[in-house]
């Protein structure tokens, strides 16, 4: 189960990316990208059910793919019960045990209610690299 964030610049924006010294901008455009993501990731953590709190704290970002003008990163969980907690489970398992899991949705609703916030960090370390390289 991913949460994803894209950035992608317009013609401009790609050129100055381009136009800027070193390797360090790709880096730099995965702090923004990852800069996106954490409100997202920790309004996910803090309205995810909770029972032992392994599900909480298996949520972290993914590894970042990058190039010189564009990043791409994910939020999520690598245990095998996240969907069923996002989407609930109605079904019997190949052991035959039955579940009336009922949907805990948590992900949908965090990136509905942090979307505007995620922007507008994503927007403000673009401004940042860009007045830097500036």
């Amino acid at each position: 189960m991913k949460a994803k964030t894209y950035v992608k610049g317009g013609d401009e924006l790609k050129k100055l990316l381009q136009s800027l010294k070193g390797a360090g901008a790709g880096a730099k455009l995965v702090t923004a990208v990852d800069a996106g993501l954490m409100p997202i990731q920790n309004e996910i953590v803090e309205n995810a059910p909770y029972k032992t709190g392994t599900y909480k704290r298996s949520w972290h970002l993914g590894t970042a793919e990058t190039t010189s003008t564009s990043a791409y990163n994910t939020t999520g969980t690598d245990v095998i019960y996240g969907p069923r907690l996002e989407f609930g489970y109605e079904e019997t398992d190949a052991r035959g045990r039955s579940y009336h899991q009922s949907a805990r949705p948590h992900v949908r609703p965090a990136f509905d209610a942090k979307r505007a916030e995620a922007i507008n960090e994503v927007t403000a370390a673009l401004r940042a690299l860009v007045e830097d390289a500036l």
